[in-house]
């Protein structure tokens, strides 16, 4: 694979996923919430 076709895979993957989890919460509040309760489980919270 040539590492061009991997960065445009990981990009459209990342852009999609933001949309998704945009369209889930909502709101940018939501959005905020979501990010917040994401960062407390990496540390273990």
């Amino acid at each position: 694979m040539n590492l061009r076709l991997i960065v445009v895979t990981v990009a459209l993957l990342a852009l999609r996923v933001g949309a998704l989890s945009l369209t889930r919460c909502g709101t940018w509040h939501g959005l905020g919430k979501d990010a917040e309760k994401t960062g407390e489980a990496m540390q273990g919270k």
